[in-house]
């Protein structure tokens, strides 16, 4: 009787072990499941802020450039359209860099959401945001109330410069600081991961231990009297150990990371099902997290809408890019991308088609770079990419070009076509900067160089141009000299060019005079008559004045020049011809 409560009181205390662990097995598992879920919704919020502060620096860009627009304005008209986007975009500004500096898209239930590092940021950034604001406020009063046309702004442009610069490079620290925190809230969770792991298989051994081997060491241990009885009692002992071996093998797999395939185990002990479902689901959890911590880690390199590095990946690599160059004496190149009409696809069809949009153009650089090459999304509109290996500036310089002309290609959205252009800015190691960030800044200036050189006028070239030329060699020329802002194709004969012009409808049209099947002459002028609003250059070859004049009244053109083709004098005569039809560059994109 003394030896049944004996056995009877062991019983009850595995049961109550085996309860037990189970329960902080449950208990291990929940903990993992909402800390994961809010991982997710931390990572989330991360990723909305510094998008949003990618934003904000797009914005002061912007609205440096709506004011330098304003001070090239020519007539009350332009005064109004420009005063129009200025507004706009400063209110969005302010909008952004209230939500910022308040912490709003962190926690919009507090009163602020930032760190004591960011919040600090944004003390040192108020002079800069104060003196932007105030300069961009002025110049929209005396665009709203003009004395004269244009009004004298030019003290507050200088004014919005030089703030919009000082702003740029505080909220770059912003963007690096909010950056650093996220990288440190994902290591902070791979820590935390690990641990609740650990825990979890330490919990499994501890079973193992406390709950199985007693049961083992009893049945080898009973006393029993029959010899048959005897005989299945160790061959029952022996069925154990063999299953308690494959267990303590599946658990060392999951100790050393690995992810086995679900275990099954024979026998009839008591709870052997449910230690073995146990295990099961705790692999299945871990493998759920190993994952997260890849696409963690994904989301802290990559950006989340195109696929392409962020700007921190993208440092890594500009880094890796340098020391290769100086380490094998080779230059390298970077390509700094700004969409040009990106706003008012975003404002007219909404932010689906603008993300539409950014996905198009990231797969469209994808396609015309090398898979060695890297491309960065930089925040917003803008790209940057890095060529390594090139033989001189003139590889990039091409590399550019087929940049702009493919970007220039529409996309259908919603039965609608949607254009938009690129401003294409190169610096060449060691040519232009021998450090990697002073290279990415001049890449940054000759970019933004190129934009304003074509809204004030000055390089407004329309993005369409037809060669049509017997000479391939003379395409070389056209791309040299309008590589960067040009979608160019040629035709061999003038049959094919109005072909061609017919179907392509471009904006400038540059024609030998001495063409096979149409002459240049004709085909200018069957031209003017079916498409009067192209600009037609004409090259002449003749060395007589008289007669040269007299091709290009023939011709009806809107400019021309002698042979050979130089790219000086294919510039000259292609803006002559601009400015003497009255188009400005906008129109004609």
């Amino acid at each position: 009787m003394r030896q049944s409560d004996n056995g009877t009181r062991v019983s009850d205390r595995l049961t109550l072990a085996y309860l037990l662990s189970l329960s902080a097995l449950a208990v291990l598992v929940i903990a993992g499941q909402v800390f994961v879920q809010k991982l997710l919704v931390e990572q989330q919020a991360d990723s909305s802020t510094i998008n949003l502060a990618g934003r904000q620096r797009m914005l002061s860009q912007k609205i440096a450039m709506q004011v330098m627009a304003a001070e090239h304005a020519t007539s009350l008209e332009e005064l109004r359209i420009a005063s129009g986007g200025l507004e706009k975009d400063l209110k969005a500004w302010q909008t952004a860099h209230a939500q910022l500096s308040h912490g709003a898209v962190q926690d919009p239930g507090s009163e602020s959401g930032n760190t004591p590092p960011v919040r600090q940021l944004f003390d040192d950034i108020r002079d800069s945001y104060l003196r932007l604001s105030h300069a961009g406020y002025q110049v929209l009063e005396r665009m709203r109330h003009p004395s004269s046309v244009p009004p004298n702004i030019a003290e507050w442009v200088v004014e919005a410069e030089a703030g919009a610069a000082e702003f740029l490079v505080w909220m770059d620290a912003i963007v690096l600081q909010y950056e650093s925190e996220a990288r440190g809230r994902v290591d902070l969770a791979s820590r935390v991961e690990l641990g609740l792991m650990s825990l979890a298989l330490v919990v499994l051994l501890l079973e193992a231990v406390l709950v199985f081997r007693p049961v083992v060491r009893r049945v080898r241990m009973g006393v029993i009297d029959l010899a048959n009885a005897r005989r299945v009692a160790e061959s029952r002992a022996h069925e154990l150990t063999e299953q308690f071996s494959r267990l303590r093998k599946h658990l060392d797999e999951i100790a050393r990371g690995r992810s086995p395939q679900p275990l099954t185990l024979t026998g009839n002990v008591a709870g052997l099902d449910s230690i073995v479902g146990g295990i099961n689901d705790l692999v299945s959890e871990l493998t759920k997290a190993s994952h997260l911590e890849t696409r963690l880690r994904q989301l802290a390199h990559q950006d989340p809408l195109t696929g392409l590095p962020n700007r921190k990946l993208f440092d890594d690599r500009l880094l890796m890019a340098h020391n290769r160059a100086v380490r094998n004496r080779s230059p390298y190149a970077l390509l700094f991308i700004d969409l040009d009409g990106f706003k008012s696809v975003n404002d007219t069809y909404g932010h689906e088609a603008g993300d539409r949009m950014l996905v198009h153009v990231a797969n469209t650089l994808r396609k015309t770079v090398r898979t060695s090459d890297t491309i960065c999304r930089f925040g917003g509109d803008e790209f940057v990419i890095i060529l390594e290996q090139i033989i001189s500036a003139e590889d990039a310089n091409r590399v550019a070009y087929q940049v702009g002309a493919q970007v220039a290609e529409p996309i259908v959205w919603e039965k609608t076509e949607l254009r938009t252009g690129a401003s294409v800015g190169v610096a060449v190691y060691p040519e232009d900067a021998t450090d990697p960030q002073a290279l990415l800044q001049r890449a940054d200036e000759c970019m933004y160089e190129n934009k304003r050189r074509r809204q004030q006028g000055g390089g407004g070239i329309p993005s369409r141009m037809l060669l049509v030329d017997d000479e391939p060699e003379n395409l070389d020329i056209l791309e040299r000299t309008f590589g960067r802002s040009f979608n160019v194709r040629r035709a061999d004969d003038g049959v094919k060019g109005l072909r061609i012009a017919r179907e392509w409808k471009p904006h400038v049209v540059v024609s030998d005079q001495r063409m096979p099947g149409l002459e240049g002459v004709h085909f200018l002028a069957k031209l003017n008559r079916e498409s009067p609003d192209i600009v037609r250059v004409l090259v002449t070859g003749y060395s007589d004045h008289e007669a040269t004049l007299r091709a290009v009244n023939d011709a009806h053109v809107d400019g021309f020049f002698e042979k050979p083709i130089e790219p000086e004098n294919l510039r000259r005569a292609v803006e002559a011809a601009l400015r003497n039809t009255s188009r400005s560059a906008s129109a004609r994109r």
